[in-house]
């Protein structure tokens, strides 16, 4: 009896609870299986922004593997639009050049459900992302679109979190 204690134990604690871990589970119903991810809309001047946003946030699912994205005809579909993005200074150096640079970004999602169980997301979504840039130009534009690069994987994290797991 006293080796049998320890399992039950373990059998209550284990199964009696609602949590899984990330990648493990979904909140989404079971006939929810694929997710289309048309290119988000650019509503800013920042060029080519759309297609990196796009491509991070598909990645971020692809990643997963519990939806498959599909171009058509998908159980369920993820819309965007990037809002706005501003780049601002945030530190300087003795000669008061800019040695860091923040990167905000906000994006309007909306999630629908095509199988008619009427789930749906419509959020808007803030994210910013700091980098340092050195004296060189070449150097601080490389710097930039990873930093473009890093917002947008985080940004397609949050989505997918939102979506799958309901955080």
């Amino acid at each position: 009896m006293k080796r049998l204690f320890p399992l039950l134990l373990a059998a209550l604690t284990t199964y009696g609870c609602g949590y899984h871990f990330a990648g493990q589970g979904s909140i989404l119903p079971q006939n929810i299986k694929s997710i289309s991810i048309p290119v988000f809309e650019n509503d800013v001047q920042q060029p080519n922004l759309d297609i990196i946003v796009t491509r991070a946030v598909t990645d971020t699912f692809i990643r997963d593997g519990r939806l498959a994205v599909v171009n058509g005809g998908a159980d369920s579909l993820l819309l965007g639009t990037i809002k706005s993005y501003v780049l601002e200074p945030v530190a300087f150096d003795n000669l008061n050049r800019v040695t860091q640079y923040r990167i905000k970004m906000m994006v309007k999602v909306k999630f629908t459900d095509n199988t008619g169980k009427g789930i749906s997301l419509d959020r808007d979504l803030r994210v910013q992302w700091d980098y340092n840039v050195g004296a060189a130009i070449p150097a601080a534009e490389t710097a930039r679109n990873l930093a473009v690069s890093e917002a947008a994987s985080y940004l397609g994290d949050r989505i997918a979190g939102l979506i799958l797991d309901g955080f």
